[in-house]
């Protein structure tokens, strides 16, 4: 999946989420899944291998999760151990399905990442984002749901999803063609602003939001809800940025998407590690047949410091349980974040943006972390350090985050300045015109 980065007007790559005009992500555990590799399928002969083959377990990461306790995890919110998945064995295991093979027959594909569906403590799926490219260069995410065993190696395919392959984008300028949120800052000392590098980096980034209802949009030159590129999606996340309104930016970013296409709607958890334009989301799907989120839920999505360049990355589902993470977390990132973004993003799919789902007016809450001390975003708000995206296309205006009155979007989070506390914007569905 590609999310696109807001503001600019070029195309490229997806997510979720991103820059406006960008989240999900290179996945796996850093060291194993960068064994990322291009393949025709070919032979009956790697077929052969596949009945026979084992996986190699190293040292088993532990994977966090939010710890805690909730109504649907009576037992607590533990961290499942899920060993490193390769880009080999998970393309081997793949390519023992029929229907795996014939997706992506005559088409070269590479292991985009993968994603841990996870339930209170017990590992659903690990699921495997391949990004499948045909010879006319359009990109979809075939994402393999693995079983796991007792010991959370992948043993059998569950199911498979073709989805639209989606990444996240940013924007330069107060206004986007896919992005409507705020980016926040630490500028201790200086202006109303946020410069190129602040004064302090950015370790921890969280978001609340109750998952909207998506809709087929209505009202003046309202699109249709096509599939791939011509499909309706929101994605809705936060992120650690290493940047200021640039495209060279890199972030790591996690929420939900919404998805209409070919007349279905689904909604789904995801993660990614932005690092260019070629960056995709990587999705968790769950159990077969069923979405491991719904509208009206409750979500939790963070990117949290654990310790040197080690991060958690989750997004969380406080009504089933439910939660998606990397398949190693804490997660390697090898940049030094200074900004934490929370926004509201229509998708890129093949390098084109999706048109805008119609959604329920939602409210986000949320806090950042910087220098150790947690502050609601609407500290950063009132001392000036933010930058607000309005997501506008042909001077329409289609998502504004803020107060939408009169015609108007205008910057607003409530809230007060204590540490420890959350800051509160609204998001509003205007108008899909021109998207």
């Amino acid at each position: 999946m590609q999310f696109r980065r807001a503001g600019s007007s070029e195309h490229g790559r997806i997510f979720a989420s991103p820059r406006p005009n960008s989240g999900a992500g290179l996945m796996s555990s850093r060291g194993a899944n960068n064994s990322f590799f291009t393949t025709q399928l070919h032979a009956l002969t790697m077929l052969s291998l596949l009945v026979t083959m084992t996986f190699a377990i190293s040292a088993l990461p532990a994977v966090s999760a939010q710890s805690g306790t909730s109504a649907v995890c009576p037992g607590g919110i533990s961290a499942p151990e899920v060993p490193p998945v390769t880009a080999a064995n998970a393309t081997m295991l793949a390519l023992t399905s029929a229907q795996f093979r014939e997706d992506v027959s005559g088409d070269t594909y590479i292991l985009g990442g993968v994603a841990v569906s996870v339930h209170c403590d017990k590992v659903l799926s690990i699921d495997a984002n391949f990004i499948a490219t045909n010879s006319t260069g359009a990109r979809e995410d075939i994402v393999v749901a693995f079983g796991p065993s007792a010991s959370n190696i992948p043993v059998n395919v569950l199911d498979i999803k073709t989805l639209p392959a989606i990444s996240a984008q940013f924007g330069e300028s107060t206004t986007s063609d896919n992005w409507a949120g705020y980016q926040f800052c630490d500028n201790s000392g200086g202006g109303a602003y946020c410069p190129t590098t602040p004064s302090t980096a950015a370790t921890d980034t969280f978001m609340n939001f109750t998952q909207p209802n998506i809709y087929v949009p209505t009202g003046t030159g309202a699109p249709s809800c096509g599939s791939g590129s011509t499909e309706c999606s929101l994605a809705i996340w936060t992120a650690l940025d290493t940047a200021n309104g640039t495209s060279s930016a890199k972030f790591l970013q996690t929420g939900s998407w919404g998805q209409i296409s070919g007349g279905n709607t689904n909604y789904y958890l995801w993660w990614e590690d932005y690092e260019s334009s070629s960056s995709t989301a990587t999705i968790c799907t769950g159990l077969l047949n069923q979405n491991l989120i719904s509208a009206g839920d409750s979500i939790d999505a963070f990117v949290t410091l654990s310790s040197g360049d080690q991060y958690t990355v989750e997004s969380y589902d406080n009504n089933n349980g439910n939660y998606c993470i990397p398949n190693s977390n804490p997660y390697t990132f090898n940049h030094t974040p200074y900004f934490e973004d929370f926004i509201f993003e229509r998708v890129t799919v093949s390098s084109t943006l999706t048109h805008l789902a119609k959604f329920d007016t939602t409210n986000v809450s949320g806090y950042v972390v910087w220098g150790g001390t947690s502050y609601p975003i609407s500290r950063p708000y009132g001392d000036g350090w933010y930058q607000q995206w309005t997501m506008k296309n042909s001077g329409v205006v289609n998502a504004c985050a803020g107060t939408w009155s009169s015609g108007s979007c205008s910057a607003s989070v409530s809230g007060g300045i204590t540490a420890g506390t959350f800051g509160t914007f609204t998001s509003t569905w205007v108008s899909s015109e021109y998207t």
